[in-house]
């Protein structure tokens, strides 16, 4: 849906969703405005005069609440800094602070949220590699040298050697913010993770006019580069019970029509991988869906509406939405329930659809990091 604001700078419209914060739609905003705007002055209203309300009042009531609908027009007021703040570049709306590109400011320390238990717990470890006393060690039992003293978790050549592909998240962000935050430093802190974002920099003070009139090398986005992501944010999946992977295959084994679900599980620490993390599988919700050979077809706002009172009920018995799965079989015709390998290396692993099915799950289920600047890093589901 779109929102209008009416402001002395023109006509601006803003792309939402019902269940978003109005506060995350004035940061939207912000970025077309003036930048000597003093978002702290902003109000708005329905008609010039009239029920004029401070934005900090709303910026924690969702669309849906302040009964805004497609279309609708807000009047926006605002005054401008004075002349000894406008190099400044930090604004705050209600109690959300973002810089130049709509990024939260937390100067020193890691944000204070709620984490999933299990990233609370890999924190306080330090997730080093021990290892044994060997023929290159010149020194007594209770010594260590370079030879024997424990590795990073983050080690290439361990994770080579037993053959593991890919280094653990906690491990990747240990590695960052050992580099990034030195224990020298400690007056000052820099968020090692942040989400990419490839917009262009509307309030740029770079000595040029605002985009589009002008751009430069620091307002306008950095080349995007394809490359593989070189840690998992999980490092393995396990079903709690195999009937439960079996019971949701019987509804291809019976009718031949290809079935969705979601995962419903927990969290906890994998030990075959430094500083590990493994979901857990305890239950597999199906939501309406109409079955076909070679996929299905979904009401995309009913299920959206439904998985709502799902994850509610699943959270009163302690588990959350973990991951989805879906059934691509087809019958080997050998009438042993065998079935063709269509997916492997030399053909495909997901299809176009699948990915950008993934990715749209993915892009609403962030996963809550105090170590990056937004408060969110990558999917967790």
């Amino acid at each position: 849906m779109l929102i209008r604001f009416r402001s002395k700078n023109g006509t601006h419209r803003v792309s939402c969703q019902e269940n978003d914060l109005f506060g995350t739609v004035i940061e939207k905003l912000v970025g077309n405005l003036d930048p000597n705007a003093d978002v702290d002055t902003f109000t708005v209203c329905e008609k010039p005069g009239q029920g004029i309300h401070a934005v900090s009042e709303l910026a924690d009531r969702t669309v849906m609440d302040l009964g805004l609908k497609h279309g609708d027009m807000l009047i926006l007021n605002y005054s401008d800094k004075p002349a000894n703040e406008k190099d400044g570049v930090n604004v705050e709306i209600g109690s959300v602070g973002i810089d130049s590109k709509g990024i939260r400011q937390h100067r020193y320390g890691p944000l204070r949220i709620k984490e999933l238990a299990v990233d609370e717990e890999l924190e306080k470890e330090d997730g080093l590699i021990p290892r044994q006393k060997s023929k290159l060690c010149k020194h007594g039992d209770r010594g260590m040298c370079e030879y024997c003293s424990p590795l990073p978790p983050w080690d290439k050549e361990y994770h080579e050697k037993n053959k593991i592909k890919h280094i653990s998240f906690h491990s990747y962000l240990k590695k960052l913010n050992e580099n990034a935050n030195k224990k020298e430093n400690g007056s000052s802190y820099i968020s090692p993770l942040s989400e990419p974002d490839f917009r262009i920099n509307k309030r740029c003070h770079n000595g040029h006019e605002p985009w589009p009139r002008g751009i430069c090398s620091k307002c306008q986005p950095s080349a995007i580069t394809l490359q593989q992501q070189e840690f998992r944010m999980v490092d393995h999946v396990e079903f709690q019970k195999s009937e439960i992977i079996n019971e949701f295959i019987q509804a291809w084994r019976y009718t031949g029509m290809q079935r969705f679900g979601y995962m419903y599980g927990s969290y906890s620490k994998y030990d075959n991988t430094p500083l590990g993390i493994k979901a857990v599988v305890e239950a597999i919700y199906e939501p309406p869906q109409h079955d076909e050979q070679d996929g299905l077809t979904m009401d995309v706002e009913q299920v959206k509406n439904e998985m709502l009172q799902i994850d509610r009920q699943a959270q009163e018995m302690g588990l959350s939405r973990i991951g989805l799965i879906f059934t691509d079989l087809s019958d080997a015709g050998a009438g042993d329930g065998s079935v063709f390998c269509k997916r492997h290396k030399d053909s495909f692993f997901l299809s176009s659809l699948e990915v950008i099915m993934a990715a749209r799950h993915q892009t609403g289920h962030p996963n809550v990091s105090k170590y990056s600047e937004q408060g969110f890093f990558l999917p967790s589901l």
